[in-house]
C-alpha cells in the first residue's frame, strides 16, 4: 500500500522520488526490493532530463544505467526507437507489490477497497 501512494503521490505532483529519499531507500532496503525497483523505474522513465542529480546513491545511479541499457537494448530488437516514459502509475496494479503466503497476489484488490 505504501509503494501504491507513493506511486499516486509522485503522479499527482510531478516530481520523482530522489535525494533524500533514495538514499534511505538504497541504505534500508535489500537488492531487489519494489521499492528500489520503483525509484530506478522513476528516474529510467519518467525524470525530467534537466533534472539536477544531488545526492543519489552510487547504487541507485548503477541501477539507472543497467535498467536504461536493458531497455534501450530491447527496444531496439524490438524496432521500437522511442522505449523510454513508461510511468509508473502506468504499470500493471501489483507491478511492484511483493506477494507472499501472507499477502496473495489475490488479496490486492481487498486492500484497495479497504
Amino acid at each position: 500500500m505504501a509503494i501504491d501512494h507513493i506511486v499516486g503521490a509522485s503522479d499527482r505532483q510531478g516530481l520523482v522520488p530522489q535525494g533524500r529519499n533514495a538514499k534511505v531507500v538504497y541504505k534500508r532496503l535489500p537488492e531487489g526490493s519494489p521499492l528500489r525497483k520503483l525509484m530506478v523505474d522513476c528516474m529510467v522513465h519518467e525524470i525530467n532530463a534537466d533534472a539536477e542529480l544531488v545526492d543519489v546513491p552510487y547504487d541507485l545511479l548503477m541501477d539507472v544505467f543497467r535498467e536504461s541499457r536493458r531497455v534501450h537494448l530491447g527496444a531496439v530488437k524490438a524496432g521500437n526507437m522511442e522505449p523510454l516514459g513508461q510511468e509508473a502509475s502506468k504499470r500493471p496494479r501489483c507491478y511492484y507489490h511483493r506477494h507472499d503466503d501472507e499477502y496473495p497476489e489475490s488479496r490486492c484488490g481487498e486492500l484497495e477497497e479497504s
